[in-house]
């Protein structure tokens, strides 16, 4: 047992294997050399599976994801608790790209949240933008202001770590400056909020989700191929003349989504979210749902990451000598293997 720990350690301590230096790449190449692949967003990770990191990490690892994305913070509280799903995600060759809500309230939101980033080892970040930080001001001028100082603040924490913006899917309807945020050196992905809800026809999510890439790209000459829209594996109730209806994703609608995302040429996708697809947070009626998952797990984005490599095999004469020289140190006097 001493000997191969001593191995393994010897291993991973090589010089050609710094751990460090491939789990967090420059941005122009973890941007450039493989798609971005697929993911399902997670909103409370300790409540999945009973707080069981391992459990999650293999059912990640099963559906073929490349990331896990669960959310760290929200506002100016960094979430607790996640160092033990990031290291078992990052032991079964999974990155990590968490997530943060944004208020735009404090002006410190972009150094507490990249504070966190490197606190937890994250291999990206992805903004959360909404109503509430495109509301907490008042004009144009404000926006502009504050969307420069979160992105200074990041970029000052994390030169190099990948980050996205997940947002409005239609900007044309909004006051988001995204052409702030999408401007080089800030966002390297767009990865808009494209749910359909309402949409009941099979197409309603593709269709969306066409409309979304065409209007970034019209708008600020953002290309597909750094895109990669989160979209609907959930059901909620919406408003329509005063009446309140339910609407769900269905499966026929996730696989035209997911095949309009392949056909538009995004970097990959990413899906809301985990959590309801349990029955827990978000859901109604609390029943899990098992086909979304099989659905997204078929969904090609490419050959999942492999594992990290183990230790180099060692042929058994030269564990024999090895067990040999230590037993001699503890008296074993019989005899010695044969020689090489």
């Amino acid at each position: 047992m001493r000997f191969s720990c001593l191995l393994l350690i010897a291993y991973c301590c090589h010089p050609g294997q710094n751990a460090l230096t491939s789990r967090h790449p420059g941005r122009q190449d973890s941007m450039s050399e493989q798609p971005w692949g697929k993911s399902i967003a997670i909103w409370y990770a300790p409540e999945l599976y009973d707080g069981d990191v391992d459990r999650l990490v293999g059912e990640a690892v099963r559906l073929g994801l490349s990331k896990l994305c669960p959310k760290f913070g929200n506002g100016t509280s960094a979430w607790q608790g996640l160092e033990g799903l990031v290291g078992a995600a990052h032991a079964a060759g999974l990155e990590v790209w968490g997530w943060w809500f944004y208020y735009g309230i404090a002006n410190n939101e972009g150094t507490i949240s990249g504070d966190h980033a490197l606190t937890l080892g994250l291999d990206g970040v992805i903004l959360d933008i909404e109503a509430q930080w495109e509301e907490s001001s008042s004009n144009d001028a404000a926006r502009r202001a504050k969307a420069e100082r979160l992105m200074t603040q990041l970029r000052q924490k994390l030169p190099a770590t990948p980050i996205g913006i997940a947002s409005w899917w239609k900007p044309s309807y909004h006051t988001v400056p995204f052409e702030v945020f999408l401007q080089p050196g800030y966002c390297d992905l767009n990865m808009q909020q494209a749910y359909w809800i309402g949409r009941t026809a099979e197409s309603g999510g593709a269709s969306l989700l066409q409309e979304s890439v065409e209007e970034y790209s019209r708008l600020y000459d953002w290309p597909a191929e750094k895109t990669v829209p989160i979209l609907a594996a959930f059901g909620q109730n919406y408003n329509v003349a005063g009446r309140t209806l339910y609407w769900e994703a269905t499966l026929p609608q996730m696989d035209a989504a997911d095949a309009m995302a392949h056909d538009l040429g995004c970097s990959g996708e990413w899906w809301w979210s985990w959590n309801f697809m349990l029955g827990k947070a978000g859901s109604i009626d609390h029943e899990p749902r098992p086909a979304f998952f099989e659905a997204i797990g078929a969904y090609d984005w490419g050959a999942a990451p492999p594992p990290p490599p183990g230790p180099p095999e060692v042929p058994i004469d030269e564990w024999a000598r090895a067990v040999d020289a230590w037993a001699r140190t503890q008296g074993y006097t019989g005899p010695r293997p044969p020689s090489p």
